[in-house]
């Protein structure tokens, strides 16, 4: 294995809500409009996401059903 690529990290579900502050329902609401990364299928029953890609996601939304 090549030690000069960096590793790519999965997170699973409960990684990304616990990051995003988001709900399971929300997540897959803005994956659906493509607002939000989407998910890699893992086995037939799993996914998971790019960490760097829930990184890189932008932060600066106001959370939802909150208006500024």
């Amino acid at each position: 294995m090549d030690a000069s690529l960096p590793a790519t990290v999965i997170l699973r579900l409960c990684a990304v809500k616990q990051r995003r502050g988001l709900s399971r329902a929300t997540i897959y609401r803005k994956m659906q409009s493509l607002e939000f990364p989407a998910a890699k299928r893992l086995s037939a029953n799993g996914v998971g996401w790019v960490d760097a890609k829930v990184e890189a996601w932008p932060t600066d939304r106001a959370p939802d059903g909150v208006r500024p």
